[in-house]
This record gives C-alpha cells, structure tokens and sequence, in this order.
C-alpha cells in the first residue's frame, strides 16, 4: 500500500487502512497484519467475505433487547415490514417505513451521519449563497430559542451575526426589513 509503514508497531507494512467517520470528522490509520488482528480491524477475522448490505446495515439497528418494548414489535402499515426484517436485513420495505421506525433509526443516524436530516451537496456555482441561506436559517432558530429560554447575551451574538450575514449578502439596507 505504497510503502506505508504501520502507524501502530512503527515496523512492518501497512497492509490495512482503517478509516472512522464520526460526526463528519475522518480519521485514518495504516496498520500492519498483526496489529489490525490485535484491534479487530482484520477484516478475514470475524466476518465473512463478501459482506451482504443486511450484514452491514442490519447490526446497525438496536436489536430487541436494546429497544424499548412498544418500538421491538413495531410494523409499517403500508408494507408490512417488521422491527425483527429491518434488525435482520437492515433494509427498509416503502417510504412509510422510515417514519414507522424514526425512533429505531435516529440513534443509528446520528451515530453515523451526525444528524438525521441530510442537508445534500451544494454545488460550486451556487454554493456560496446556499451556504449563507442554509447559515441564516440555523442562526435564526439558534436566536428563537436563546430568546424563549431568556438567554440574551447569547441572542445579542446570534442577532449581530445574522445582520452580519445579511448585510454581506444584501449590502447596504440589509437587516432594516425586520
């Protein structure tokens, strides 16, 4: 793997690349045969090759013992899909089925993404101005809640930091239509 050296025993080829995702933040390490066997990174070690989506997916959903009980017996009206096919394949069977299982798929979501709505990818042409109005929106709702739990130091940041914005992308009358 390009003469990479193992990042943990400092000696031998790194012949595996272990990389974590957690809340958008991408660590990687290289290590060498041995010592991904000694952290559970070989990937020959506990799992069968080639891996099936369900086998990936399925163990990401609390299993029956992790859930609450009304959430363990849970089905989708529309298709018929149960708590036990969703643990067991990981796969979800219609639409309606993500808002059967919201409360079992959240945890995992933000485990994994960070958050449980996907904000998409912006494209470069445009992104600078959906970037700002996506920014706008997040601030107004962090200054709605600072206001209802009184906190107005905090509400006085939030509101110079949207007029800041504001002014950037509207220049000079921004902010004077509140």
């Amino acid at each position: 793997m390009n003469g990479a050296i193992c990042e943990r025993c400092g000696v031998q080829p790194a012949v595996v690349y272990v990389t974590h995702v957690v809340n958008g933040q991408k660590t990687e390490r290289r290590l060498c045969e041995p010592c991904a066997k000694q952290e559970g990174a070989w990937p020959g070690m506990a799992l069968n090759w080639p891996l099936q989506l369900g086998q990936i997916f399925g163990g990401m959903v609390p299993g029956p013992a992790k859930t609450e009980p009304s959430l363990a017996q849970l089905q989708c009206a529309r298709c018929g899909w149960t708590t036990a096919h969703l643990q067991q394949t990981g796969q979800l069977g219609c639409d309606a089925c993500y808002e059967t299982f919201g409360p079992l798929l959240e945890p995992t979501l933000r485990r994994i993404h960070g958050a449980v709505e996907h904000g998409g990818k912006i494209p470069h042409r445009v992104g600078g101005v959906l970037r700002t109005e996506r920014q706008l929106g997040q601030l107004r709702e962090a200054l709605k809640q600072a206001i209802e739990r009184e906190e107005f130091e905090r509400a006085a940041e939030l509101r110079d930091r949207i007029r800041e914005l504001e002014h950037a992308r509207f220049g000079e009358g921004a902010g004077s239509h509140e």
